[in-house]
């Protein structure tokens, strides 16, 4: 080899070495911050169950129960009304609030915590999503754009107009 290839070689292996302790250094770094982050993280969630112990809050399922601003101003909680929604009314009722509050829509895992947040706290994503499937592809009572499910629209009698797949699909 010649000088000047091992002069490189040399300035190369420098370079990986000081690159090397660098990134070492700038690991360790991020891992004390990442320390430091995990630890506010867990005084976080404990000062969150003292504050859900001590506030008067309904206990559903096994978690609290946050209300909704209407909830609290009627004194009805929507968990109390579960028993005499369908799964297809739940979805209905939440696409309308969302859509009261200015959402084109919502994608299914928004749909799903809403439901168990408000009224089946045991739900899962299995228990709604073939719901959903089936009221935009069979019955036509949903839209659905790319991930988002929203109200179909209304004709002038005020009635919803089916405007899912046809039943083939």
């Amino acid at each position: 080899m010649s000088t000047d290839t091992t002069t490189r070689m040399a300035e190369r292996r420098r370079y990986i070495e000081t690159r090397t302790a660098e990134i070492e250094k700038e690991t360790a770094e991020l891992d004390k911050e990442r320390t430091a982050l995990v630890a506010e993280a867990n005084e976080l969630d404990i000062a969150e169950r003292v504050l859900q112990r001590y506030s008067e809050a309904p206990v559903v399922g096994g978690t609290v129960y946050r209300a909704s601003l209407q909830e609290m101003e009627t004194g009805v909680l929507d968990h109390d009304l579960a028993e005499d929604l369908t799964l297809p009314q739940m979805v209905f009722k939440i696409l309308e609030d969302a859509k009261e509050a200015g959402r084109k829509g919502l994608d299914s895992s928004e749909i799903v915590a809403t439901i168990q947040r408000r009224w089946k706290p045991h739900f899962t994503a299995d228990n709604v999503r073939p719901t959903l499937w089936r009221m935009v592809k069979k019955e036509g009572r949903l839209r659905k754009r790319g991930k988002i499910y929203s109200m179909p629209p209304s004709s002038p009698e005020g009635e919803t107009e089916p405007v899912g797949g046809s039943a083939r699909n």
